[in-house]
């Protein structure tokens, strides 16, 4: 803020703010009339002088005025004319304004608070022994965002918004609040649905095309972020498809450099027409606070997911019985390839989807329903969130020719004791199972674990060789967790290569590298 015209006074004001004309009157001296300074002549002469200058005046503005209209007489307008600006118009946007669009999309962004009640054990030291008093109860708040998805009231957010709540309560755009229900969450994308009964119909939002999406679109991220309120920031796709950032289990995030704080989690990442095209995730920072590295969860992923949960409680995946490997340069000039694409069938189960549908080991999957498959994870991301029962058309090299192979996709969590054989790489000799209620009354494991069991080890084999023993379960590879036989085929491939296994042998969690 700047000071009044005349003010020399030191910024800012001690007073609170710039002073009016008391700070010009001191500068100035009072303002009393010079005519009571001067004698009666120069006050005769100053008031004829006036007088002149009157005259002057108006003849300069009749003779302006004359110009003027023989100059428009000529042109056709005046020489003046100044075009209004539309951004001092009341409620006409100024250009590169996203107005309109946010106007429209903010009714369809929900606040979400949580609370949940936290159980510890107190615990004090008595002369270097620990003391364990009453169990402590206390309550926890949290806050994030949900975007609006129906006008009866479904809502789609963040698990980890969510997560262990004891009460959930929903606050509309016009700040009504409701109690919420939990239709069902799927972890491993980190999303969960929620239904309210809304008294009057709501804003929902429309999924746009995530596939559409491009590096540089302008996107604009809608949430409450740190609680503050529903909030908008700007920005454009940095990158697409992002894997391996160990956030999820089943990755394939849009990057934005638009602002997404603590509090925007759940909320919506559109584009400038509107439509919803990721639900903000995550970010990455150092301070807690944005760095304008920010991940979305692609709006088709989210619909996948909304939809199976309405429809069966829970998320099924799609399941075709494969185990895949990337193709390096060396695979690529063995198989006969101008360059390195795709990914390398390793082996196919036995009586499953894929080999029902034709596809071989030591097929090349070019392409899933027209899309080029980048490598292994993304693979993997596409083949778990195709519908169930729908068909997978792959595009195929098998012996220097492209084909076309159709596969029917079945559940993940629908197929039952589930087994395989290992046969090459590293671990082949053993024979896993999906890690099944008896598995782990057995085994003595949590109803919750998850994981493969080995269930045979075959004699004189690498993986006898290295140790293994039917109890085993194995939990992740290469830092990626394995929740059953066909996570564990993906993530296996060949067995070539440097392995990192996280295992449980005996009740206890081993690692294990094999290079």
């Amino acid at each position: 803020m700047l000071p009044p015209s005349g003010c020399r006074r030191l910024w800012p004001w001690r007073g609170g703010g710039w002073p009016g004309a008391g700070c010009r009157s001191t500068l100035r001296g009072p303002r009393t009339s010079r005519s009571q300074h001067v004698s009666p002549l120069f006050r005769q002469q100053g008031e004829h002088m006036k007088r002149l200058s009157i005259i002057a005046v108006l003849v300069a503005a009749i003779a302006v005025g004359w110009i003027a209209r023989e100059w428009q007489d000529v042109q056709g307008t005046p020489p003046l004319a100044i075009a209004g600006n539309p951004a001092s118009v009341k409620g006409v946007a100024p250009p590169g304004s996203y107005r309109d669009v946010v106007a429209a999309a903010m009714p369809g962004v929900v606040n979400i608070a949580t609370s949940r009640t936290v159980v510890r054990q107190s615990r004090q030291d008595f002369f270097g022994f620990p003391m364990f008093g009453a169990p402590e109860q206390r309550q926890e708040q949290s806050l994030g965002s949900g975007v609006v998805l129906s006008a009866d009231g479904v809502i789609v957010t963040n698990n980890h918004v969510v997560k262990d709540a004891d009460e959930i309560v929903v606050f509309t755009a016009d700040n009504t609040s409701y109690p919420a229900t939990l239709v069902g969450v799927d972890a491993q994308t980190d999303l969960a649905v929620l239904h309210i009964v809304p008294k009057a119909p709501l804003h929902p939002l429309a999924f746009g095309d995530s596939e559409a999406v491009a590096v540089g679109d302008v996107v604009l991220a809608i949430g409450n972020p740190f609680g503050v309120g529903q909030t908008v920031t700007s920005g454009i796709v940095s990158a697409l498809g992002k894997t391996q950032l160990g956030i999820n289990e089943y990755e394939d995030f849009i990057q934005t450099d638009a602002a997404i704080n603590p509090g925007n989690s759940g909320g919506a990442l559109i584009d400038t027409t509107g439509g919803l095209i990721g639900i903000n995730s995550a970010i990455y920072s150092k301070s807690g606070g944005s760095m304008g590295i920010g991940f979305a969860i692609p709006a088709n992923l989210a619909k996948i997911v909304v939809e199976s949960i309405q429809k069966n409680g829970r998320m099924l995946r799609g399941y075709v019985g494969i185990a895949v490997q990337p193709v390096t340069a060396d695979v690529a000039q063995a198989l006969g390839m101008e360059r390195s694409q795709g990914v390398l069938v390793s082996d196919v189960s036995k009586d499953g989807p894929a080999a029902q549908g034709g596809l071989k080991a030591g097929d090349v999957i070019l392409a899933i329903n027209g899309h080029a498959v980048r490598d292994p994870k993304d693979l993997r991301v596409r083949t778990a969130y195709s519908p169930v029962e729908s068909t997978i058309d792959y595009q195929v090299l098998r012996d220097g020719k492209t084909m076309q192979v159709q596969v029917k996709v079945a559940a993940q969590e629908l197929v039952k004791g589930r087994s395989a054989v290992l046969e090459k790489g590293k671990l082949a000799g053993l024979t896993v199972e999906d890690l099944n209620s008896e598995w782990r009354d057995g085994l003595k494991l949590p109803e919750n674990a998850q994981g493969v069991v080995v269930t045979q080890v075959k004699n004189g084999s690498p993986a006898a060789q290295i140790g293994f023993e039917p109890g085993i379960v194995i939990l992740a590879i290469n830092r990626q967790p394995i929740l059953n036989v066909g996570d564990l085929l993906t993530q296996y491939g060949g067995g070539s290569g440097t392995l990192l296994l996280q295992l449980l042998v005996d009740g206890s969690q081993r690692v294990l590298v094999l290079r």
